[in-house]
């Protein structure tokens, strides 16, 4: 029987939204056709759009992810436009993505001096910053400023750990050290790295591949980083995620997105380069059904990005209060600590 997690989480829940509108291709002539010049605009793709990046073939599974990450700002490509999904991410990439997801990037780039303990192999000028905080933030302890490489591949292991860190959860996952993992390779994961792999796992944020293995000594590809750090910032609600709206589709115009979103109308510039998924495909825009369910991102006022999901119920991590719990009212959905 699984253990439950102590510490309370607070759990935002985006209520599902119901209305019903009929479809119009309201960029269409009265022939049913394009006008003349509309498709060279880029925002109604005459068929499937351009992908972000020209070496994710093979990729179907993480291509959503990268598309969504990248369109953000969260990860970046190798120039060239590539992104070299089946390249290691080493530690120091790994905690610069836990960073900005918990929307601590800018706070980073105000640093510029490494903690004086520390003793680990060199960190390039720029980097300085990011290693420097996630020792603040408690991602990195006073081990890792001993012994840290940040070029070196992240194992799996060390990244559930630094992402549970980065979360909050320490005290949590030391509570956690002795469970019985549920992979058939789990007396591979290191002593002092279960309690981490466990809450990953109980999170949804790392599982195991189709023959149930974690493989922990085994590093993280680009596209598993993609879409590790994916699932962690639908579960994040930071301050990256005011550019965000989950609603449902109202009406499709050939310049604009109409959704309904907590009971209201509100209407959204497309980019001419938006990018639209669906089941992992990417999709063409005006494919699109009325009453679709979505989540956008916004860049500069306008949608760059809309992906179609099953429901508009998103539980998102607040924050995290610790205490005992002297009353929990469910008619109010309030926990009195």
């Amino acid at each position: 029987m699984k253990k439950f997690i102590s510490t309370m989480i607070i759990f935002t829940l985006v209520l599902s939204l119901s209305t019903t509108a009929v479809f119009a291709d309201n960029w269409k002539n009265e022939s049913g056709k394009l006008p003349p010049g509309l498709a060279k605009k880029g925002f109604l793709p005459p068929g499937i759009a351009k992908k972000v990046f020209d070496d994710i073939d093979g990729f179907s599974w993480a291509e959503k992810a990268i598309a969504r990450m990248a369109i953000k700002g969260m990860i970046q490509g190798r120039g060239n436009n590539r992104f070299a999904p089946a390249a290691p991410v080493n530690k120091l990439e790994t905690v610069i993505m836990a960073l900005r997801v918990m929307g601590w990037e800018e706070e980073a780039k105000e640093i510029d001096r490494l903690p004086e303990k520390y003793d680990g192999k060199k960190v390039h000028d720029w980097a300085v910053g990011y290693v420097a905080l996630a020792y603040e933030k408690g991602i990195l302890d006073e081990v890792d400023m001993m012994y840290f490489d940040p070029y070196e591949p992240a194992k799996r292991h060390e990244v559930a750990k630094y992402v549970i860190r980065a979360l909050g959860y320490e005290e949590e996952a030391q509570d956690h050290m002795d469970e019985e993992l549920p992979f058939v390779d789990a007396l591979a994961v290191p002593q002092g790295s279960v309690g981490y792999v466990y809450l990953m796992n109980e999170l949804g944020l790392m599982q195991g591949d189709d023959q149930n293995r974690f493989n922990p000594m085994g590093t993280l590809k680009r596209a598993e980083m993609a879409v590790l750090f994916s699932r962690l910032d639908k579960k994040v609600d930071s301050d990256v995620d005011y550019n965000e709206v989950i609603g449902k589709v109202y009406r499709i115009h050939k310049e604009t997105i109409v959704l309904k979103v907590d009971g209201e109308l509100r209407f959204f510039e497309l980019d001419d380069k938006v990018k639209v998924y669906k089941d992992n495909k990417l999709i063409r825009y005006k494919d699109i059904e009325i009453g679709s369910n979505v989540i956008i991102e916004l860049k500069d006022d306008k949608v760059v990005y809309i992906e179609v999901i099953e429901e508009t119920n998103q539980d998102k991590i607040i924050t995290k209060y610790s205490g005992v719990v002297k009353e929990i009212n469910a008619n109010k959905s309030q926990i009195t600590i």
